[in-house]
């Protein structure tokens, strides 16, 4: 039984994060052999991507991997290597896979990470491993694979992914968010042919991660034929109506009392706020009675579109729903939601507190397009709410209007020191964009000063190595300001 838990002038940088990858694994076998696969799925966010050939448009990140294979705390066996990324037009997700043969044992497993266009970007993967080994003439079953996507394979052109006719793209952490319809996974079984029983093939979804008695989920059955000694087994289901939470799939051989013969079990989360906004709202009748009664109807787009900043990440493509095709009922639900799930007892006055300043942005940054509080500058205090301190600059002649905001400290992250610029390059009517933070998950843009004195008389940034900064002239203080607060 098995269970997995688990050049240009300039140079450019698309990253800020710390490298995030995810390592997952699976065991199988062959005629001869056990042999483990570790996935390795690179997120392009977190990586340093620099041109290729001098072509801006055309990006790479680089990466050195270190797997250590350790037994009894001795070193069994390893492998070093430099990778490089497709070459894409903008920074994404890559994959890459590794195979060890491991006979029967307890293993630790050391993984180190490189980012080697950034030596100080690193990532640390250690786990332990128990190989229980396949034996020759006893049904059994391999670990269970989850897949993001599976296709039919090219026979004149496979790659790594390609394992019995099918291409497979590895599902990363093993989560399924709100894009996934359907949970793929593939497994394989050994030694069928060894018996003379009529053999079933259970497999499905259960609650809770394995270990825990959660209920059945979807579960299906049918006959496998016991022809083969490897019988590979790739199967669907239907996930549009499963809830966010805990689940495991599981894959179980058993024989035609119902006895089970071999198993493998797998864990994974799933998020889907939208399904469950839909269950909440259909469960909960009474919240009409609430502080969204006395909202006015015609302004309800409006009072959605001003919690966009302070939204929780899961609950965007839900915002964006209601907006799009939500009735009355459910943009109303949306907001009762938001705030009592941040305080129930104090819910409406909350709204009441949060709409007033939302109403003030709009009227202060309102810029003819949109909301006030959908610019830059608005969305960015009701995200982070009123700066520490902030400048203003009108009037240097080598640059548009500017703005400095700077926080002592952002309470949900715990950053200190936290600065934002924004500026006016068209010089239209409160048209402020972001052009530089050092908060995470902002835009962050190294050469933040050349774009906005790009437009200055004197200045010739293609003379700078890395063109990120500008001279220090006369009239010119943003570095200078932006340093000071």
């Amino acid at each position: 039984m098995k269970n997995i838990t688990l050049f240009l002038i300039f140079f450019i940088s698309y990253s800020l994060n710390a490298l995030d990858v995810s390592v997952t694994h699976a065991t199988f076998n062959n005629d001869k052999e056990t042999y483990v696969e570790y996935y390795f799925h690179y997120v392009g966010k977190t990586l340093n991507f620099l041109p290729v050939n001098e072509k801006i448009t055309n990006v790479q990140a680089a990466v050195e991997v270190l797997i250590l294979i350790k037994k009894q705390g001795a070193i069994i066996d390893y492998d070093k290597y430099k990778l490089s990324s497709p070459v894409f037009t903008t920074p994404s997700d890559f994959q890459d896979i590794k195979r060890f043969v491991l006979p029967k044992g307890d293993y630790v497993i050391e993984i180190e990470i490189v980012d080697l266009n950034n030596l100080e970007s690193t990532f640390k993967w250690n786990g332990k491993q128990n190989i229980s080994g396949f034996q020759n003439q006893i049904v059994d079953v391999s670990d269970v694979q989850l897949l993001a996507s599976v296709v039919q394979s090219d026979e004149t052109a496979p790659t790594a992914f390609s394992k019995s006719g099918f291409t497979f793209e590895i599902l990363p952490y093993d989560f399924l968010h709100e894009k996934y319809k359907q949970i793929n996974f593939y497994s394989e079984f050994y030694n069928l042919d060894k018996n003379e029983d009529q053999l079933y093939v259970s497999y499905g979804v259960r609650k809770d991660f394995v270990g825990k008695k959660g209920d059945e989920v979807y579960i299906r059955s049918k006959k496998i034929k016991n022809s083969e000694q490897i019988v590979p087994y790739l199967s669907a289901l239907d996930i549009k109506e499963l809830k966010s939470g805990n689940y495991h799939v599981f894959v179980e051989i058993k024989n035609r009392n119902k006895e089970i013969l071999a198993a493998a079990y797998r864990d994974f989360q799933r998020s889907n706020p939208g399904y469950d906004f839909e269950i909440s709202l259909n469960s909960n009748g009474d919240f009409e009675d609430s502080f969204v009664k006395k909202l006015d109807q015609s302004k309800l787009d409006y009072y959605v579109r001003a919690h966009m900043p302070i939204a929780r990440a899961d609950m965007i493509s839900v915002m964006n729903s209601v907006l799009k095709d939500g009735s009355a009922a459910s943009k109303k639900y949306f907001l009762y939601k938001h705030w009592t799930d941040v305080n129930e007892a104090h819910a409406g006055t909350l709204f009441d507190k949060y709409m007033e300043v939302a109403d003030a942005l709009d009227k202060m940054y309102n810029s003819g397009f949109g909301y006030g509080f959908e610019t830059d500058r608005g969305y960015i205090y009701l995200r982070y709410g009123r700066p520490s301190q902030q400048i203003e600059v009108t009037d240097e002649p080598s640059a548009p209007p500017y703005e400095i905001w700077a926080y002592d400290v952002i309470p949900d992250t715990g950053e200190t020191n936290v600065k934002f610029v924004f500026y006016n390059p068209t010089l239209q009517h409160n048209a402020f964009d972001l052009l530089h933070s050092t908060c995470r998950g902002e835009r962050f843009n190294p050469a933040w000063e050349t774009e906005l004195y790009k437009n200055a008389t004197t200045e010739d940034t293609r003379r700078s190595i890395d063109a990120t900064t500008v001279q220090d002239n006369m009239g010119r203080n943003a570095r200078r300001l932006f340093d000071e607060l």
